[in-house]
């Protein structure tokens, strides 16, 4: 393994993007067709970031702080 660096922005404008946002996903099949998983922040490491760096993400992550523990909803 070798070191990345991850590099983000938040290039969102909340008043224009938001909105825009929220009809695309309440008219279209975009919500059921995006895939995920909730992972908990113990497992953020192994199972969020490593599969991200070796390009085995194969899904979006959401990561709930809420956790403790990873479950699995």
């Amino acid at each position: 393994m070798q070191e990345k660096e991850i590099i983000t922005a938040n290039g969102q404008v909340c008043t224009v993007d938001l909105p825009q946002a929220l009809e695309l996903l309440a008219t279209t099949d975009l919500a059921q067709r995006i895939r995920y998983r909730v992972i908990g922040l113990d497992m953020l490491v192994e199972e969020g970031l490593v599969p991200l760096v070796e390009h085995r993400a194969t899904a979006k992550v959401v990561v709930a702080l809420s956790y403790g523990k990873t479950q699995r909803p």
